[in-house]
């Protein structure tokens, strides 16, 4: 029972790689990460689990490539927050539970010359799951809502690369322990 509340603020300088304008992938500077970052956790009732954290980041790159204009001030796939949390209700002596998540990605930078901003957006999934016995199996029945409003998205997956966010989903799984 109860809740656990943990954040830390950081401030962390380290090199910074990527690939230049001849297309070698080499030391570019320094890049700076400072910020906050916190999760709150645990059960504030019986059969209510409650998991949310995030992070606020003020990401920048420093040295000759930057101030020459070479590169942007803003490092690769470094959102400036991002923020998820979850809640799972399984009420006592119910074989069913409900649960939900919704993660927030902020505001991003796709590439080094910093050109190509990618959009914040916010995805929300439910779920349902029932535990039931099959002989002297156990069976877990889930079906699951993912990105229920739709929203539309890129995650930056590195310089100029991106995965799109997956469009409303709904799956449904049958496991079985056996």
């Amino acid at each position: 029972g109860g809740m656990t509340l943990i954040a830390g603020l950081f401030d962390i300088k380290r090199p910074y790689y990527g690939v230049d304008g001849s297309n070698f992938f080499r030391q570019l500077g320094a890049v700076r990460h400072a910020g906050i970052e916190a999760s709150l956790s645990g059960s504030p009732i019986p059969g209510l689990t409650v998991i949310a954290g995030g992070s606020f980041v003020r990401a920048r790159v420093s040295g000759d490539e930057v101030a020459s204009g070479t590169i942007g001030s803003r490092p690769v796939d470094v959102p400036s927050r991002k923020l998820v949390a979850s809640v799972d209700w399984h009420p006592p002596s119910s074989p069913t539970s409900l649960d939900a998540t919704v993660e927030h990605v902020g505001p991003n930078t796709a590439d080094t010359l910093n050109r190509v901003p990618v959009a914040p957006y916010t995805t929300l999934n439910v779920g349902l799951r029932h535990r039931f016995a099959i002989g002297r199996s156990t069976a877990v029945f889930r079906i699951q809502a993912t990105n229920l409003f739709d929203a539309y998205g890129w995650e930056v997956a590195g310089d100029n690369a991106f995965v799109y966010v997956q469009p409303r989903q709904l799956t449904a799984r049958l496991s079985l322990d056996y």
